[in-house]
Order: structure tokens, then sequence, then C-alpha cells
């Protein structure tokens, strides 16, 4: 067999397995960064959800550790809204928690304050002056939810 030595270009065997490699390792880097992004996007939605919870739940202890009573019934099923209500130095303060859509607004004296963004849930209950606060937060819509529950005591101040 001779060959032949002006042979130029390639063999349309040649191109077509080129093409198959090249369109392989296409789908693999594509599927690679696909995932990359969901896990991302995972991430951020864990996190988003836990500094909300964490962020309601400052607010609500912070107001809940100088708390003297409460809008609470003792034993009731939880409720969506919480007033606490504290005297400073001759001033009453009340603070009310209620959840409007996904938003925890805090109402501290007639200013509103948006305290948690994200939430799917928040109930409130009171058992022999502990309050227990269950916060629960869906940001996003790739399926990621966390729930916390505090526990903050009444201090009645006689």
């Amino acid at each position: 067999m001779k060959l032949l030595k002006q042979q130029r270009g390639f063999a349309l065997v040649e191109i077509l397995l080129a093409m198959g490699v090249t369109a392989l390792v296409t789908g693999v880097i594509g599927t690679a960064i696909f995932q990359i992004y969901d896990r991302s996007a995972s991430g951020q939605d864990t996190l988003r959800a836990l500094s909300d919870i964490q962020n309601a739940g400052q607010w609500i202890y912070l107001d809940g550790e100088k708390a003297e009573s409460s809008n609470l019934i003792d034993n009731a099923a939880p409720v969506s809204s919480m007033t606490l209500s504290w005297t400073t130095e001759g001033t009453p303060h009340t603070a009310t928690y209620t959840l409007t859509g996904p938003a925890l607004i805090r109402n501290h004296n007639g200013v509103e304050t948006t305290v948690a963004r994200y939430l799917s849930g928040a109930d409130f209950a009171i058992l022999n002056d502990l309050i227990t606060i269950n916060l629960t937060s869906a940001p996003g819509n790739g399926g990621v939810s966390k729930q916390v529950t505090y526990n903050v005591w009444v201090r009645p101040y006689n």
C-alpha cells in the first residue's frame, strides 16, 4: 500500500469523531455549571432563611426580656400575633408582632419595623409565663424551608 504525500484534510470519520467528543465534553461541562448554579441558589436561600429567622428572634428576645405581660392566653392554641408590654422609667411600652403575608411586622409604640421578610409561618403561645415562638422561613422557589423555636420568659415585676 502506497501512501500519498499529497493527501490533505480529514476523513469524514475523523470529523464525526471529533464532533462527538466535543459534544460530550460540552455536555459534561454544561451539567457541572448548572449543578454549581443550582447548589449556589439553594445555599443562598438557606442562608437567607436562617438570617431572617435570627433577625426576628433577636427582636423578639430583646422585647421579651423586658416584657412584664403579654396578650397571649395561658395554655391556649398558638396565634399569629403577639403583644408584649412593659414600663421603663415610668414610660409604658408595647411591641406587637404580626405576620402580614410573608413579613413579620413589629409595631413598637406606633412605629412599624419589618423584622423578617420571608416567613411562611409564625405562631406564638404561652404556658406558665414561658412564651414559645415558632418561626418558619421559606425564601425563594428552591424548596428550602427552615423552622426555629424560641422560648422567652415573661418577667413580671412587682
